[in-house]
């Protein structure tokens, strides 16, 4: 048992709630209490090695949720590596962490086994990753028999209706697979994404960015486009019929982040920033402006290739399709664009609403 004293977190970090534990920026001085609380939920309490939490939209309150364990490992793993760095970086900090924390070093390894030992639910047969313990056990939803003017599902039928089938509202295992891309095989994207995708409604306006993302990296061009007009036209063409009530702020964003990570492949996973950058059949040029750690990079893309420059801020170093390239001020790179990708059908897997 870990005991403490009691640290009474402040409110304008950690906002008081019933049912979740909000975290309103970075805390390194909360950093001990945060993790061990999910330690706390992650094998000590019986549920051998998942942390149990998750609640997609569609499902009464779910267990051991791909999306969730992922996440809660990937946060556990990331304070291990934190409190270590900073140990042997800047020991007078370290040693301040642990007198206002009360942190006990053996805690640390507690939150790396705990990690290591996290459940990430996979079905061998189907080759996917289940969204939770019992979503494969459940009826698929009758698309086909719901009219157009029936959706958004929790508008016309109970929740407690919608709980008992395979269907989602929003990207659950696709934003994993985003967020934490390099958890998955190239051949496990493939088949989250063919099988969750016509279970998915869109109802959410927060969905489309993200399934035009996953598509667009799996060479499903028509449909990423598909969803990234979507996402564009959310406001615009009013699909939600709301916004009179005001604009989808997040889904704005997120029509950003389908052009920058979608098209032109952003991803910046271990502190790295990194391109695969296509061009859709129609559009002739893609350029933006990217602040990286104080650095300002420009990206133009055509059809002839992409050009790299480096505009304000020392060297920067990042990865296009692979290669290792230094960028340096007033040097500009070149590169060709990412090939097509083979074996990928452009449409993707059909919708039940197409």
């Amino acid at each position: 048992m870990i005991e403490k004293e009691l640290l009474i977190p402040p409110e304008h970090i950690y906002p008081n709630d019933e049912w979740r534990l909000v975290e309103k920026r970075y805390a390194p001085e909360f950093l001990a209490q945060n993790e061990t609380i999910f330690a706390l939920g992650n094998g000590y309490l019986g549920m051998r090695g998942a942390f149990e939490e998750g609640l997609p939209v569609f499902q009464s309150g779910t267990f051991n949720n791909t999306f969730t364990n992922l996440m809660a490992r990937e946060n556990l793993w990331y304070a291990v590596a934190t409190v270590e760095r900073m140990k042997g970086a800047d020991p007078e900090r370290y040693a301040a962490l642990v007198h206002d924390t009360k942190l006990r070093e053996e805690e640390i390894g507690e939150w790396k086994r705990a990690a290591d030992s996290m459940y990430i639910p996979f079905d061998e047969g189907k080759g996917i990753h289940p969204q939770d313990d019992d979503f494969l056990n459940k009826e698929i939803w009758d698309f086909e028999n719901t009219p157009a003017d029936r959706y958004p599902l929790l508008l016309h039928y109970h929740p407690l209706v919608i709980y008992r089938y395979q269907v989602i509202k929003q990207a659950d295992v696709a934003m994993a697979m985003f967020l934490l891309g390099h958890e998955f095989t190239e051949e496990q994207k493939r088949a989250n994404f063919d099988f969750y995708d016509p279970l998915t409604t869109g109802d959410s306006s927060l969905s489309a960015c993200i399934d035009s993302i996953l598509a667009w990296e799996l060479g499903y061009e028509e449909k990423a486009l598909r969803y990234l007009r979507y996402a564009i036209l959310m406001d615009l063409a009013d699909i939600g019929g709301n916004v009179k009530d005001g604009v989808h702020i997040a889904s704005m964003g997120g029509t950003w982040m389908a052009v920058v990570y979608g098209i032109a492949g952003l991803r910046d996973w271990g502190g790295r920033i990194s391109f695969r950058p296509r061009l859709p059949e129609k559009t002739c040029l893609l350029n933006f402006h990217l602040t990286v750690r104080g650095r300002l990079l420009e990206v133009d893309i055509r059809k002839e290739g992409v050009t790299y420059a480096l505009k304000e801020g020392e060297d920067l170093v990042i990865e296009h399709c692979g290669e290792e390239l230094t960028l340096r001020p007033g040097e500009a790179v070149s590169r060709d664009l990412q090939k097509p990708i083979e074996g990928a059908a452009g449409e993707g897997p059909k919708n039940n609403d197409e």
